[in-house]
């Protein structure tokens, strides 16, 4: 979220950060950009368009989530 604090926007509320989760469960994967983890875990990649990438955002989270990492990083 630094990109809006960047900006001036303020923004509180709860969120999970994919980009975060992804530098912290996967440390052998080289780029953590949305299209190579789609791409990684073979979400089909839908062209780069707002509602697509909230789509594969959303199943980008639930593959990570799903990884047995994310229970000993979500227990700390």
């Amino acid at each position: 979220m630094n990109f809006l604090k960047a900006q001036g926007v303020s923004f509180e509320g709860w969120y999970l950060d994919t980009l975060y989760l992804s530098r912290k469960l996967l440390k052998n994967v080289s780029c953590h950009k949305l299209e190579y983890l789609c791409d990684y875990f073979g979400i089909i990649d839908t062209h780069h368009r707002a509602a697509s990438d909230c789509l594969m955002t959303n199943e980008l989270m639930y593959r990570l989530a799903s990884l047995p990492e994310y229970q000993k990083l979500s227990a700390m």
